[in-house]
């Protein structure tokens, strides 16, 4: 009898571990973990409610819908159990005034990640003029490549500066970019034209448009040196150039003499270079200028 009585004893034992084993495993399975990732640099206040109306900070004691406030060391993480069967608010206070708020479903574990104050959510106008799809490298708060295809493209990114990386015009360009937050900052692809037009090396309000009128009936090559250089054939009558504006020798060969002379390009492009040699053809042009 002694020894059934011990049997019955330990059946009894393992049966109530049992049980609690299993009712820890049923509990478990009704709860969500809802954790929280700060990447700023101060520890964070977190604050989670059973009800959408309640304002962040009040933390009174005597509301049972307050279910949980909690402190997100700097650069670390914290986490609570949430029942999965309800819907729960979350607020925190991170960067600047404004309270960050939302709703979560704890169906399943949640995360939600605190970025650092100088990075945000926002977007990028992109100009591409180089004429067919260029891949952009982006290196910031995340490394992301993007497809930049001819014209405006608008692409999402994450605010702060950015290191951005393309290859175009048999050229690697890279350099670093402030994307602003408000989602205003424009970057523009230039074409390989534009790398090579004098408004770049002169500013745009030197360079003008100058006429040089051939006065022979055959092209003539005229050598122009000033604030920049120039070698350009000129055909019989006008033509039309982009000049920086400024005074300039220039020479030509004819009859296997070499004609020199200068001349002055003003900053409004008014005027023109006449040249006329022994073999001339009549255009209406008016008198030399020089």
């Amino acid at each position: 009898m002694k020894g059934q009585k011990l049997v019955v004893i330990a059946v009894l034992a393992a049966l109530l571990v049992a049980v609690g084993a299993f009712t820890g495993a049923y509990a478990a399975d009704d709860d969500s973990t809802f954790r929280v990732v700060n990447n700023t640099h101060h520890d964070v206040q977190v604050e989670v409610y059973s009800r959408a109306d309640i304002p962040y900070g009040v933390n009174d004691e005597n509301d049972n819908s307050v279910q949980k406030i909690f402190i997100v060391p700097a650069g670390g993480s914290g986490e609570i159990l949430l029942d999965n069967d309800e819907t729960y608010y979350y607020a925190y206070l991170a960067c600047g005034n404004t309270v960050i708020d939302g709703a979560i479903n704890m169906e399943e574990d949640v995360e939600i990640i605190i970025l650092p104050c100088a990075t945000q959510p926002t977007v990028m106008e992109v100009n591409n003029h180089l004429g067919v799809t260029v891949s952009l490298e982006l290196i910031g708060y995340e490394e992301k490549t993007y497809d930049i295809e001819p014209g405006y493209n608008l692409i999402e990114v994450y605010s702060g500066e950015t290191i951005y990386k393309y290859d175009a015009c048999d050229t690697d360009f890279n350099g670093v970019v402030d994307i602003l937050a408000s989602g205003r900052t424009d970057f523009f692809m230039r074409s390989c034209e534009w790398f090579d037009a004098p408004e770049r090396i002169y500013g745009e309000g030197n360079v003008v448009r100058y006429v040089i009128v051939n006065h022979a009936s055959f092209p003539i090559v005229l050598s122009m040196v000033g604030p920049a250089s120039y070698l350009v054939t000129l055909n019989p009558g006008e033509n039309s150039f982009r000049m920086v504006a400024g005074v300039y020798d220039y020479s030509y060969y004819l009859d296997y003499q070499l004609t020199t002379g200068s001349f002055f390009v003003r900053p409004t492009g008014s005027g023109r270079l006449m040249l006329s040699p022994s073999y001339t053809i009549d255009y209406n042009a008016g008198d030399e200028f020089e």
